[in-house]
């Protein structure tokens, strides 16, 4: 991950901000600025899940990852299209199957373009998304 500075005109109005960055076509607007390198993170994902795992048995532990408490469900739960495919790892999973893609409408409030299943959402409106309180009480290993 690269950190980086931008140099952009704010107020405290950062729902404006944010709309008007959205309006001007989002990170391709903000690749038009030029950023000033802050700091730059590499670490693999199995040191991500490493942390996350301490995390979660230990709220103590004091490293990167932070485990939120509490969590919104923005999306119903809908079907994933598949389709048979041949095993890249026939030795390992003799079957395969690849996730058919759903493309979102372009003017989406999501920051994602393509999801796995039909898109769903409770409500348009994040306050009427249904929370959790989340209490980890473990970890499960599949070894």
């Amino acid at each position: 991950y690269c950190l980086e500075k931008m140099d952009l005109a704010c107020d405290n109005n950062q729902q404006q901000i944010a709309e008007e960055i959205l309006a001007k076509g989002k990170e391709q607007y903000l690749d038009t600025f030029k950023g000033t390198p802050v700091k730059e993170v590499t670490y693999p994902t199995s040191e991500g899940h490493e942390k996350l795992i301490k995390k979660i048995l230990d709220p103590a532990y004091d490293g990167i990852m932070t485990v939120p408490d509490r969590a919104w469900i923005a999306l119903k739960p809908s079907s994933v299209s598949d389709s048979p495919v041949t095993s890249p790892f026939k030795e390992r999973w003799p079957v395969a199957y690849e996730v058919e893609p759903v493309e979102l409408p372009e003017d989406s409030p999501w920051a994602t373009q393509h999801m796995d299943r039909q898109f769903n959402p409770y409500s348009t409106e994040s306050s009427a998304w249904p929370k959790l309180q989340l209490d980890f009480v473990g970890v499960f290993d599949p070894q």
